[in-house]
């Protein structure tokens, strides 16, 4: 037992080392990648990604049952997705929490086409092709469409750090 948890003590002490060691996955300014998308489904997907911390998966999945309307949370009106179990890494299902305007456009969007889907394989390739080729124009490094997902994190930890929250 003491072993595991000196283990996991250094592990944690390794993760403040690691800001300095490791190039951050976030992009510098990721909303110029997101908003400079052509297609209407890249540009969704990925504000979900950078918005509420999605995964790839979990943002093209989104259909009319998973759309959970306009709520109150954490002192903001947002729009949520459910996830269903089985849709997020783990099997567990979650909700998004997204800006108004994201979900209203999310909303519209699997009104007109069903749902918000990129395929596995080959259309995913497209959507990240798509994300690398924005950074690239925006000079930033591509790091995937993951680092939205850093973003995320990162923005989440400022605003609880802002709101009297430490990280440990």
């Amino acid at each position: 037992f003491f072993d595991k948890a000196k283990a996991f003590v250094e592990k944690s002490d390794a993760f403040y080392e690691l800001e300095d060691k490791v190039a951050a996955r976030a992009y510098d300014n990721p909303n110029i990648i997101v908003e400079s998308l052509d297609r209407e489904d890249h540009r969704l997907v990925a504000a979900v990604q950078l918005e509420a911390g999605a995964r790839i998966n979990e943002a093209s999945l989104i259909d009319g049952k998973r759309l959970g309307g306009l709520t109150e949370h954490m002192g903001r009106e947002v729009g949520v997705i459910h996830l269903q179990p089985g849709d997020a890494k783990g099997g567990m299902a979650r909700d998004l929490y997204l800006p108004r305007e994201t979900y209203e456009k999310i909303e519209k969007y699997v009104g007109h086409h069903g749902k918000l889907h990129i395929e596995k394989g080959y259309n995913r390739d497209v959507y990240r092709s798509a994300i690398k080729e924005m950074a690239k124009e925006s000079g930033q490094e591509y790091t995937g469409s993951h680092g939205l997902r850093h973003n995320y994190a990162q923005n989440r930890v400022d605003e609880l750090m802002a709101n009297g929250m430490g990280r440990s």
